[in-house]
């Protein structure tokens, strides 16, 4: 049986990555929990800003990302699966929900 890894949109097999960048924040909010928009971001502007980085990443081999943001640091799993939509390597995002 493969050993499996979950990503955003599902379970990749660990033998079909390559390099992968195991600490990554794509979207970061240091303002604190307590304010009231805290952690928003509008996915698609999310997007906009890491997507040259992430296609840079891929043209460079990589061929996933850990995306390990804690609440405390504005997690934002939809702005993550938007981006793991745009393209063609796959999110993890390492903390649960």
């Amino acid at each position: 049986m493969a050993k499996r890894i979950h990503a955003i949109k599902g379970s990749i097999e660990i033998d079909s990555l390559g390099p992968i960048l195991p600490h990554e924040h794509l979207f970061t909010d240091l303002r604190g929990p307590r304010v009231a928009d805290y952690a928003w971001g509008e996915p698609s502007a999310v997007v906009k800003v890491v997507e040259p980085y992430l296609a840079e990443a891929s043209a460079a081999g990589i061929t996933a990302l850990v995306e390990c943001s804690t609440v405390g640091v504005g997690r934002n799993l939809h702005s993550h699966y938007c981006a793991d939509r745009s393209i063609s390597r796959r999110l993890h995002s390492g903390n649960p929900a």
